[in-house]
């Protein structure tokens, strides 16, 4: 039986990445600040929701960033994205299809702008 290698290549690129000064970017360790809320946060069955959110830096609002959701429901996970607009707000939406009643879908909004990661998340619980 052959040997499993699953955590080599992730570690080795740790390691080179520490290595040589570069690293992943801390979340939420910089200048901004970022916010997210949905339209409805308790959808009926096979509505669309719509996430939205928004990026300020010093109290400006963050225009031209690209926000990355990921939507996580009970047996599956989906994704959006939309970029800043000069209000420093990035809105996408989704068709929630059959998603369980009553299991909170949690949205994991992420945006990635001068080298720093923000994140934060928002909420709806079908009925």
């Amino acid at each position: 039986m052959r040997p499993h290698h699953l955590f080599a290549v992730p570690l080795a690129a740790a390691i080179l990445a520490t290595a040589c000064g570069g690293s992943e970017p801390e979340v939420n360790d910089g200048p901004c600040t970022p916010s997210a809320s949905v339209d409805n946060a308790t959808p009926v069955r096979n509505s669309t929701v719509q996430v939205a959110g928004v990026l300020e830096c010093e109290g400006v609002p963050a225009a031209g960033v690209t926000m990355n959701t990921s939507w996580a429901y009970k047996s599956t996970t989906s994704e959006c994205s939309g970029v800043t607009n000069d209000e420093g707000e990035a809105r996408c939406a989704l068709p929630i299809g059959s998603a369980t009643p009553g299991y909170r879908v949690e949205i994991t909004v992420t945006f990635e702008h001068d080298g720093n990661k923000y994140q934060t998340s928002t909420e709806f619980t079908p009925n």
